[in-house]
């Protein structure tokens, strides 16, 4: 016969834990009916091999009254041999006993025991106990599943008057059998060499619950890259299908001729696989929040009823397995995302797939910048004091325009468009406003559009009952408050629009916006042509944002302090609490490159007026939105 190549899976399902155990056999040596496991103990030709009810060599009986007691026993070996136990299906088995040994020197004594699973037909290999505990010790001795009897024997030598081993608490104790999945085992497949196209399988198979189990047979034709062959029901006879008991000795037909298939080559396999039905899947993970459509990135847990149980989770889209990720901290979700996740826990069966479908929309015409730590200032060297000390900053997530804000997008909520000859047109970017035009701006749109506004001047967020835009110092719009919490436009912080421009990052450490080569992202002294120029028309950082390096300068909302890095918060830093002068960013298309750095601050003015309600051609701005 032609022997193929066999590889089987044992479905592995339900665990249950709730076990209870009872002692089926015992012998403590008190000679009485407690004493239920029959032993025969050999008699060795000198010394004391039996029972004893005092103290002897340093102890007394482990349980009760009397125990089993060895010494001086010179060249003889004393053993006792325990009667054989049948173990009935549906119960895990364990043995134990307890021993005493003293001063026993490994290299000519010992103290020891065996295991027999056929009546005593073979022996297991010795297993040596220690040689001088001075304490009763315990041993426990697991059954291996599938033996269905078992006999024990303990056996001691040793020489000398001060050596002695004892023994005690023989007990064979059985416990329900947890719920486990069935298991297939000693398989042959023999195909028939007679032309019929039948194939022989045998197999054993067990089920320590004593359930009743259904057999189904894969075949691949690809070395076992997959199972794609699922034989046809009507061409299997014998133990196949429902209702197959425990039992060995299983046999099945496959009339593989009747499917077209010559099984010829190396390249077949087979898989057996045994369900009992008896195990509950681990339960379905759950996604928080649920999956849907958002304006902001989520934060998401993924939680299983099942206790215990581990979670892989994918997020490509793709099915997970037990070689996926492991979850263990919520996940952030800052981009359109499928989720997909599944749980596991040992000998159960895995649960189903969860997936969840995360659309996030970004607002139009913004870069999602992830929250993070970055080390801002002068990080290259060559700068001014001002960007000094470096230090690090944690910042929450938000939204930052892609570009500065456009003459069109200007005019279209104020209603004018201020820019005039240094380049106009609606995709130029708006100049000649002032920081208080911009928080008007910021408000106005917010409230267009059916935002929260982030601004309020004396306690009011509606701009319309703010006044005309001061063009001197006003106190009163210097008193304006932030709602940082707020969905609507705003200004960035100074912190926000270094890391912004940064990438998110200081790796690599540019000193420009995307680039150390400033010619390849933005307009300046050497290149622009003493103008502004279209928005977006040179290369964007690694976030996608432009002009961030040139062009013009941008508006931060912080109060400028030439020493505020000295006492700037870590976390989320929003500049001084006052100040004369509002903080500029980013250079612009008349300043020399080193103005257009990252890391350089600035808060000049050329035209001579005064911060913050100056205006000027070289300033412009671009909004930021809470990462909501």
């Amino acid at each position: 016969m032609n022997r193929l190549t066999l590889l089987f899976a044992v479905l592995m399902l339900a665990f249950s834990t709730l076990l209870f155990a009872e002692t089926i056999a015992y012998q403590g040596f008190e000679e009485d009916g407690s004493d239920t496991w029959d032993y025969t103990a050999n008699t060795p030709g000198s010394g004391y091999w039996g029972i004893m009810d005092a103290e002897f060599g340093g102890t007394d009986a482990q349980s009760g009254e009397q125990y089993w007691v060895s010494w001086l026993m010179g060249t003889d070996e004393g053993s006792i041999e325990y009667a054989n136990q049948e173990l009935p299906l549906g119960y895990v088995y364990s043995i134990n006993f307890y021993y005493y040994s003293r001063l026993l020197d490994p290299a000519t004594d010992f103290c020891r025991y065996s295991l027999s699973y056929d009546d005593g037909l073979s022996w297991s290999e010795w297993t040596e106990l220690l040689p001088d505990t001075q304490a009763w010790t315990e041993v426990a001795i697991e059954i291996p599943d599938l033996e269905r009897q078992v006999m024990l024997k303990v056996s001691t030598k040793h020489n000398g008057t001060s050596k002695y081993a004892h023994w005690d608490s023989f007990a064979l104790i059985r416990q329900d059998f947890p719920p486990q999945a069935p298991v297939i085992y000693n398989v042959q497949i023999a195909q028939h060499l007679d032309g019929s196209g039948y194939v022989d399988i045998y197999y054993d198979l067990f089920d320590g619950n004593q359930d009743i189990s259904t057999i189904s047979l894969l075949v691949s034709e690809d070395a076992g890259a997959t199972y794609a062959i699922v034989p046809d029901l009507f061409n299997l006879s014998g133990d196949i299908g429902a209702g197959i008991a425990s039992s060995s000795d299983k046999h099945l037909i496959w009339d593989a001729g009747a499917e077209s298939l010559d099984l010829e080559g190396d390249q077949y396999r087979f898989r057996l696989l045994a369900e009992d039905n008896s195990y509950p899947p681990v339960a379905i993970p759950v996604f928080t929040p649920v999956a849907g459509t958002y304006v902001s990135s989520q934060t998401v847990s993924i939680s299983c009823a099942t206790a215990d149980a581990t979670i892989r989770y994918t997020t490509n889209g793709s099915e997970p397995n037990e070689s996926s990720p492991v979850y263990s901290t919520p996940l952030t979700v800052a981009s359109t995302t499928t989720l997909k996740a599944k749980a596991y826990k040992a000998q159960w069966s895995a649960s189903e797939t969860a997936t969840a479908l995360y659309t996030i929309t970004t607002p139009e015409g913004f870069v999602y910048v992830p929250g993070g730590s970055f080390t801002m200032g002068d990080t290259r060297g060559g700068g001014f004091s001002s960007e000094l000390p470096t230090h690090s900053v944690t910042l929450s997530s938000f939204y930052m325009g892609k570009y500065e804000v456009t003459q069109a997008e200007y005019a279209d909520v104020m209603g004018s468009n201020p820019s005039h000859d240094y380049g106009v047109g609606d995709n130029y970017p708006a100049y000649n406003v002032s920081w208080y035009s911009m928080i008007k701006y910021c408000n106005l749109r917010s409230i267009g559009e059916g935002l929260t506004p982030v601004y309020s001047i004396s306690g009011s967020t509606n701009p319309t009952t703010w006044g005309t835009v001061p063009t001197s110092n006003n106190t009163t719009w210097n008193a304006a408050i932030c709602d940082w919490a707020a969905n609507g436009y705003r200004l960035p912080t100074e912190a926000e629009w270094e890391y912004a421009a940064r990438g998110a990052t200081n790796t690599p450490d540019y000193l420009y916006s995307g680039s150390d080569d400033l010619n390849a992202v933005g307009w300046y002294s050497s290149n622009s042509g003493s103008t502004t120029h279209l928005v977006g028309s040179k290369a964007p950082n690694a976030l996608g944002l432009y002009d961030m390096s040139g062009n013009l300068h941008e508006w931060c909302w912080d109060w400028w302090d030439s020493s505020y890095y000295s006492s700037s918060s870590s976390n989320n830093p929003t500049g001084p609490n006052s100040g004369s002068y509002r903080v500029l960013r980013g250079g612009f298309w008349n300043y020399d490159a080193v103005y257009c750095r990252v890391a350089y601050r600035n808060h000049y003015y050329p035209n001579g007026s005064n911060y913050p309600y100056g205006s000027g051609y070289y300033i412009g701005f671009r909004l930021c939105r809470a990462g909501l």
